[in-house]
């Protein structure tokens, strides 16, 4: 599954703006952030991009994406997962470093259906990483497909 979105306006000369309201930036892909213990797969459909981070199931595991941001604001950095598993995952989130809070991930009933889970950052314009780790009070596996910036 491919994220994208399409504008098509008629023909012109001139110069045009055009601004796009309600629509989040295209996902950063788990498959190309920096992973610690875990490995790439395909074999679960409904993925985006080109696969999807799995094995994320033991203490020291994590992802790290290097996210840009537009403008100073409370953004949601939403998790696409999934979790098979009966119970619910958790994982610690860290900014820049620093501990934000955790996330957990509920069971979505199979590992081949995709689930959401957020959190709240509150980011300042520029570069950041972003880091999906299993602390050594986490708990559950996941299957991380990719992570959304929205506002």
């Amino acid at each position: 599954m491919q994220q994208l979105t399409y504008v098509k306006v008629g023909a012109s000369t001139s110069a045009r703006t055009i601004a796009l309201s309600g629509v989040d930036k295209a996902a950063y892909e788990a498959e190309f952030a920096a992973q610690t213990g875990v490995s790439t797969n395909t074999d679960h459909p409904g993925y985006t991009g080109s696969g999807f981070v799995d094995g994320f199931a033991s203490s020291g595991d994590a992802v790290q994406f290097d996210v840009w941001v537009e403008a100073n604001a409370t953004h949601q950095l939403r998790f696409r997962y999934g979790n098979g598993a009966s119970a619910s995952a958790v994982r610690t989130v860290r900014v820049d470093g620093t501990s934000i809070d955790t996330v957990t991930l509920p069971s979505t009933g199979s590992w081949s259906t995709w689930g959401t889970a957020s959190i709240s950052a509150s980011l300042t314009p520029g570069r950041h990483t972003v880091r999906i780790e299993y602390a050594s009070s986490d708990t559950g596996g996941i299957n991380l497909d990719n992570l959304v910036l929205a506002r």
